[in-house]
């Protein structure tokens, strides 16, 4: 086993949410229900700004830079961007904060990532202009773990790529490849509502974790177990920001037990 100490902030949510930046690469293999057009491997360049990872991409003819955030659900662009899109129905969705968020639904024709096509997807519409304004660039919007569904996914960090070889329904490829990346780790994931998951031993307990590449923090509930709570040393309280305008107080700290199993 490697244990591992983590700054972390404590949340007040539904789910304990990390994010792990490997050294070298991640792989993700789930299946799927969007179906992408075409069958090769795509490899997708990707850009950071500080812990976002971003990746080009356009919806219905608008090209723009998007936000790789495998903790979002589906799609989610920005309003400023899309004012005038075929919005459907207004709606509500709960943030970080558990608050509710206004929100609108789009359909999106045509969807393009690289060489990969999708098509009539839909898409809620928000404002995010404070993550524009954070990081100085234009954000498009986010691409959430939908559409990776189809593919064995490796992010390679340091190289800044993304490798999507499409899988069948089983999780078998359907060209052969021949992996000769040494991984230092492995861990077993799973799709839950939309958003992939893992289990990992913490004092005893297993705790659900949210993999989500669209945090720029490690987040846990502060309603987990005492046997969770009690291996974090708190430091001192900070303002998170989720994906909305939305803003929360928290209590930041460090985790001091947190055991992945090396291959």
């Amino acid at each position: 086993m490697m244990m591992l100490k983590y700054n972390l902030v404590l949340w007040v949510s539904l789910f304990a949410g990390l994010i792990l930046y490997p050294l070298h690469t991640a792989k993700l293999v789930v299946t799927t229900e969007v179906s992408a057009t075409g069958n090769k491997t795509e490899f997708i360049p990707l850009k950071k700004a500080g812990n976002l990872i971003l990746v080009d991409a356009t919806v219905d003819g608008v090209q723009g830079t998007f936000v790789f955030d495998s903790g979002a659900q589906g799609i989610v662009l920005n309003a400023t961007y899309f004012r005038d899109s075929k919005k459907t129905f207004d709606t509500h969705s709960a943030g970080i904060s558990t608050k509710k968020i206004n929100k609108q639904t789009k359909k999106i024709d045509r969807f393009e990532l690289g060489g990969l096509v999708f098509e009539k997807i839909k898409a809620d519409v928000i404002n995010l202009g404070h993550l524009e304004n954070s990081r100085n660039i234009k954000i498009h919007g986010l691409i959430g773990a939908m559409l990776i569904k189809e593919f064995e996914t490796t992010i390679d960090i340091r190289n800044l790529q993304m490798t999507m070889r499409p899988i069948d329904r089983k999780g078998n490829l359907l060209e052969q490849f021949n992996d000769t990346i040494k991984y230092h780790t492995q861990q077993k994931i799973r799709y839950a509502n939309n958003i992939i998951v893992t289990t990992i031993p913490i004092n005893g307990k297993d705790v659900c974790f949210c993999l989500d590449t669209g945090a720029e923090h490690n987040v846990i509930d502060y309603h987990n177990h005492n046997n969770i709570m009690e291996t974090i040393s708190v430091t001192n309280r900070k303002i998170l920001r989720g994906a909305g305008e939305e803003k929360i107080e928290v209590l930041y700290g460090i985790m001091n037990q947190f055991y992945i199993e090396e291959t």
